[in-house]
């Protein structure tokens, strides 16, 4: 078990350091707390929504190639000190290009009809078969998340015959809509998209099993999101209003460096830019030559219950893994 507070209070001791040292002393202090063992840990990342065309030839796939949507984070957390065989994309969609495809053997992938649960179940099984009791991590992004959430609460709802107990220390959410999601434009009609509204019934039972319950309080959970992302605005992505055990909110004035990623897109902390952007920002307010980053970041931490905001944060991907690798010894 780890203390939760430990890794909000080193981002503290930062932001304190760098007002009184400069932002090197302020980067060495908030990276010099990572657990032991922590990088041992296998991560999955868990994509989100949609379908796409990511060979390029017009015709939309029914997937994702993870290799795109996950390769900016993949490449970080490899620099950061991870083994590429602890790090696992998640495929769920009939043409999904990931590492592992959860779906069980003798049922047919899902599709943008299969109900969030579903899914939720089948990731929830497959990491009980392939780790048993042994704890992993997860990063998520957009609906991802809420897949992941409901494979942490499935075991109460439904009963473990049907969703296993799963071991989950650290759980990072990019983008996802814990309070839905605000159809704009040409939205679909599918399962998965009504399930994502704000007053669905879905999003009204994920509620129903709260962060502060028994099920929850050996996860370690982070919440980040961003006013600039224009799918899911900064409250649903924080879940404002509800627990959660560590929340970074990206403000607005935030402009990152040229992100390929992202193509068609302004640099900015958008939906796609959440899960791709690992290099520091170009925020004139910030400190300048800061290496950990020149991003409008608010935190909070449910310890302390206080809003904190500093000028000079953290790069998004930046944020996930040391959200990730922070327990015992943060």
């Amino acid at each position: 078990m780890f203390d939760k507070s430990s890794r909000f209070i080193a981002v503290v001791s930062s932001t304190a350091l760098i007002a009184l040292a400069g932002p090197a002393a302020g980067a060495q202090a908030a990276e010099g707390g990572e657990a032991k063992g922590a990088k041992d840990v296998p991560v999955y990342f868990v994509h989100g929504y949609g379908y796409e065309d990511y060979d390029g030839d017009g015709k939309e796939e029914k997937g994702k190639d993870c290799s795109k949507t996950w390769g900016s984070a993949l490449d970080y957390f490899k620099e950061q000190g991870w083994d590429e065989d602890k790090l696992i994309t998640v495929g769920y969609y009939p043409d999904d290009k990931c590492d592992v495809d959860i779906n069980p053997a003798d049922e047919s992938d899902a599709t943008r009809d299969t109900k969030i649960q579903y899914v939720a179940q089948d990731l929830a099984a497959y990491i009980k078969k392939k780790h048993g009791d042994q704890p992993v991590n997860i990063v998520a992004h957009s609906m991802g998340g809420l897949i992941t959430r409901t494979a942490m609460f499935g075991h109460e709802h439904w009963g473990e015959q049907k969703f296993p107990k799963i071991n989950v220390d650290q759980i990072v959410t990019l983008g996802t809509p814990h309070k839905g999601v605000i159809c704009k434009g040409s939205c679909t009609g599918t399962t998965q998209w009504q399930q994502m509204d704000p007053g669905s019934k879905f999003i009204e039972v994920l509620h129903d099993y709260k962060l502060t319950d028994d099920w929850a309080k050996s996860t370690d959970w982070s919440f980040v999101g961003s006013n600039q992302d224009e799918t899911v605005n900064g409250n649903s992505a924080i879940d404002l209003d509800h627990h959660a055990d560590h929340k970074y909110r990206y403000w607005d004035g935030n402009r990152a460096p040229s992100n390929d990623a992202c193509k068609g897109q302004e640099p900015l902390v958008t939906h796609c830019g959440i899960r791709t952007l690992k290099n520091n920002g170009e925020n004139p307010d910030g400190d300048p030559g800061d290496a950990d980053g020149d991003y409008n970041l608010n935190y909070w931490n449910a310890d302390d219950g206080k809003r904190h905001e500093t000028r000079s944060g953290w790069a998004p991907l930046k944020t996930a893994a040391l959200a990730i690798s922070r327990g015992d010894d943060a």
